[in-house]
């Protein structure tokens, strides 16, 4: 075999064990991250559902919501999975609204937002900016609610994202909760 041959032989090789060894790594790991996520989603829902007893999972229109109650079966609200394209890529984050159509609380579960700039949208600072609003509430950046200096697309996508998602639920979710018809 010439040294092209063999050249070619130890990078497939190469090639081959790499892959085997990523994908070992990706099984191992995987369970430790969903179970990291299912963990992570209970919290949110018990910081910003405290009286919660129960809720229910249901995805309407391609967005995964649980419909939380308290011990005696009274609707609190919804928590929204809610997914939006930031500046650096998508931005997943937990929306929790109360069953009056307001903004109990906002947790970021991922994104892809420049370190110390972008990754402003996972602070109190900027969240608090939007807890308390209601579905009726205007939401638009810069006008009635602040964006970010050096992180604006990252913080103008959230209070967009943020209003959008607060007006699905409303129009579209609020209603189900009540009603408890799943």
């Amino acid at each position: 075999m010439d040294n092209m041959g063999k050249l070619v032989l130890t990078l497939a090789l190469v090639a081959i064990a790499s892959a085997l060894l990523l994908t070992g790594v990706s099984l191992w790991t995987e369970p430790i991250v969903e179970e990291n996520i299912a963990r992570m989603h209970q919290e949110v829902l018990e910081d910003f559902f405290p009286e919660m007893d129960s809720y229910h999972q249901k995805t309407v229109d391609e967005v995964d919501y649980d419909f939380v109650y308290d011990s005696e079966e009274e609707f609190l609200g919804v928590l929204a999975l809610a997914r939006v394209s930031g500046y650096a890529g998508e931005i997943v984050y937990y929306l929790a609204v109360c069953e009056q159509g307001t903004v109990e609380g906002i947790s970021i579960r991922d994104h892809e937002e420049t370190p110390g700039i972008g990754d402003i949208i996972e602070e109190p600072e900027f969240q608090d900016r939007l807890i308390g609003k209601n579905y009726q509430d205007s939401l638009e950046p810069d006008e009635d609610v602040d964006t970010v200096s050096g992180a604006t697309v990252s913080t103008e996508v959230m209070i967009e994202s943020v209003g959008e998602y607060l007006e699905l639920v409303s129009d579209e979710v609020l209603d189900m909760g009540r009603e408890k018809n799943f």
